[in-house]
């Protein structure tokens, strides 16, 4: 009751005199939803007339002045400082259980900078406590932290070197060199949507703040991250061997079994500027490839020098089928995520449709792009086809 409006509360009185007439109606459930109502009815009505009782004697300069509320009233903090408070925490968490931000809006009306108001286009930004569980997630994942983000709106296009020409040498008074013949390939990220839904007891809703967001954190964040690599890895996967018009190529080195030198032919299909060249594969192909390395007899390197990154988006050398990667070779910087909503999860509060179960429904939600928009950092591993 205490979290619908007047408005609301009056709607939900009418509705019941309407349901009171309708058979089978749970006559002492309604009769005791209408006592409620009433009584927080009457229960504002006290308050607001205590209120403007106040506000009358304050016009008319009764009472006396309290130096310690004047001065935390005129206390103004940065737009960070008042992200990282716990008002502002538990006012976002009860916005994200009435659907409604009014209160994190007021905070940032009344206690903001005026200077730092106009940050975020209207878009009520999440607390500190919140930025830095996403920020976590990000960094904590040797995959995620190495992708490039963005944060454009929409749909992205973004261009690369199919193809080109390469310079030439021209003799003074010989015939012109011919004209360069470049091809440029536009990669369209065309974001979609991420849902995950969760159930939670009317006991778990009662908890605010810290709390609150932690439990939703790790109830979302492992199936967000797994979706996330998932993507990245279904990316690579399913772009072509060469560049064309609309796609970076990827190229492919087939292989049925894990040989000394087959990470060194993958970084050999890459350009010369990969700075940062990693090896992504299951821990299973990792066991593999550690084998072949012992059964050698002498010391190898069999990663040539790369960080192994662990993921079981990607399957096992063993457990692979024809024509399935099994490993990635190079700067993974070459995919990009574009979040055009930002890249916290946003919540969609339902109380409604497992009522009568005493459940509360909470979706997740994140709007994500996903491709590979640079060409020569890449290259693929899969079984034969």
């Amino acid at each position: 009751m205490e979290n619908k409006t007047i408005e609301e509360l009056l709607e939900r009185r009418a509705q019941i005199a309407v349901e009171c007439e309708t058979d089978g109606a749970d006559l002492n459930a309604l009769e005791e939803e209408v006592r409620m109502i009433n009584e927080e009815l009457e229960h504002r009505k006290a308050v607001e007339a205590e209120r403007a009782e106040i506000r009358e004697q304050v016009a008319n300069g009764d009472g006396e002045t309290i130096k310690e509320f004047k001065e935390e009233r005129e206390t103004t903090m940065t737009i960070k400082e008042l992200r990282s408070s716990e008002s502002y925490l538990n006012a976002w968490v009860e916005g994200i259980k009435n659907d409604r931000y009014d209160e994190c809006r007021k905070l940032l009306t009344d206690n903001a900078l005026e200077a730092n108001i106009a940050e975020g286009d209207g878009i009520v930004p999440v607390p500190t406590y919140v930025e830095d569980r996403i920020n976590a997630m990000w960094e904590n994942n040797d995959l995620l932290n190495r992708v490039r983000r963005t944060y454009f709106r929409g749909n992205v296009k973004v261009g690369f070197e199919a193809s080109s020409t390469g310079a030439s040498n021209h003799v003074e008074g010989a015939a012109a060199i011919d004209d360069e013949q470049l091809v440029i390939g536009i990669v369209n990220l065309i974001p979609t949507m991420v849902k995950k839904t969760i159930r939670l007891s009317d006991e778990l809703i009662d908890m605010r703040g810290e709390a609150f967001i932690d439990y939703l954190f790790d109830e979302f964040t492992n199936k967000i991250e797994a979706y996330l690599v998932g993507g990245i890895c279904a990316a690579i996967d399913n772009a072509p061997a060469t560049s064309g018009s609309t796609a970076v190529g990827v190229p492919v080195i087939e292989a049925d079994a894990i040989t000394l030198d087959l990470i060194a032919q993958a970084l050999g299909q890459l350009t010369a500027d990969n700075a940062n060249p990693v090896c992504v594969m299951n821990r299973a192909t990792y066991a593999a490839f550690r084998a072949a390395a012992l059964n050698a007899n002498y010391s190898v390197d069999v990663f040539e020098g790369c960080p192994v990154v662990f993921t079981s988006a990607l399957p096992s050398i063993t457990d692979a089928s024809a024509g399935d990667t099994y490993v990635i070779v190079g700067d993974m910087s070459a995919v990009q995520a574009n979040f055009p909503n930002g890249d916290d999860v946003k919540f969609v509060y339902d109380p409604y449709t497992e009522a009568n179960k005493d459940l509360v429904r909470i979706t997740g939600r994140l709007y994500v792009a996903i491709g590979v928009t640079t060409p020569g950092m890449l290259c693929k591993i899969a079984k034969e086809d």
